[in-house]
């Protein structure tokens, strides 16, 4: 109810259609894309598996522009994998970011049982997906 009175219905509010761009990003401009005041990302990330998708090395998603898209005040939506934490928070870190809090999302089946489909010795792989959630600015 409080969604549909203050920003469904309120005519002050622009909302834009969703919008996605199919592209390498490392050969992308993000300056064409405009700036936001919040980005929700989920990077190829290099996991060291074979993925039905390619993936950026670390030092490519560090080089990304993604601090261009960031308007003064921005929040930043990072998910990551495991192994990829620590290069996340530079990532956030050199992109202008500070991380102020992490989201957990821990997957359950219909039987609301965690998800695990690790193999011996790692049991809870695929059972969670972190989030970083990122600021910049002061609002």
């Amino acid at each position: 109810e409080i969604l549909e009175s203050q920003i469904y219905q309120n005519e002050a509010i622009h909302r834009y259609e969703a919008q996605w761009v199919n592209c390498d990003v490392r050969a992308l401009s993000f300056r064409v894309l405009g700036k936001f005041g919040v980005i929700m990302a989920d990077p190829p990330w290099d996991i060291h598996m074979e993925l039905p998708y390619g993936t950026l090395t670390d030092e490519e998603m560090l080089d990304l522009g993604v601090g261009i898209l960031a308007d003064d005040n921005c929040l930043l939506f990072l998910w990551v994998t495991g192994r990829v934490m620590e290069t996340a928070r530079k990532c956030m870190r050199r992109w202008g970011f500070i991380c102020q809090e992490e989201v957990l999302w821990i997957k359950t089946n219909q039987l609301q049982r965690i998800i695990r489909t690790g193999r011996t010795g790692h049991w809870l792989n695929h059972s969670k997906e972190h989030c970083l959630v990122g600021v910049k600015g002061n609002d």
